[in-house]
């Protein structure tokens, strides 16, 4: 398709696409079949990515982003920390100390996410079973209804990038852990 407004009569012609009555049945049955393709398609997509959660509605990524660019910190820091005293020999005592000192805290900084859901399993008669996430280590178990559950809002850029990354912050009015 393109767009009629701003264009004379010759360039409507020019780009203007003549199509005979009689193929008209024949591209609205392609496009049609077109569309049940696609449709089929995303349904075995979105089977396969209900059979990788193993029975879970939501599975939280181990290692996340920003996780793993902690862990490169923290590899940094312990690579710079080994070799302290070439670098200081090259640089002087203050920018490789201060630099492995903040790549470290960086690095504790990035894996110190609390109080998120790691998975959510759906149960009999509405109930949700969340797991929430305290620490890296620690994590507690709710259940509550579905009708207990709402989302706040919507974090980040959900329609742009990837179809996994989406956030968003959840409400849970009534549970018991």
């Amino acid at each position: 398709m393109y767009e009629v407004r701003h264009r004379s009569v010759d360039e409507h012609q020019q780009f203007s696409l003549n199509v005979e009555r009689r193929n008209l049945k024949w591209l609205y049955e392609a496009n049609k079949d077109f569309i049940m393709e696609t449709n089929h398609i995303n349904t075995l997509d979105q089977m396969a990515d209900h059979t990788s959660l193993k029975g879970k509605i939501f599975k939280a990524k181990a290692l996340n982003p920003r996780r793993l660019k902690g862990l490169a910190a923290l590899g940094f820091s312990g690579l710079a920390y080994t070799n302290l005293m070439a670098l200081t020999l090259l640089m002087g005592s203050t920018i490789p100390l201060t630099s492995v000192a903040l790549a470290t805290f960086y690095g504790m900084y990035s894996f110190s996410d609390k109080d998120y859901i790691s998975s959510i399993e759906s149960g009999p008669n509405g109930e949700l079973k969340m797991t929430i996430q305290r620490s890296i280590f620690v994590s507690y178990q709710i259940t509550t209804n579905v009708k207990s559950v709402r989302s706040v809002c919507a974090l980040g850029d959900d329609d742009l990038g990837a179809d996994d990354c989406e956030g968003n912050i959840l409400h849970v009015s009534h549970f018991v852990d």
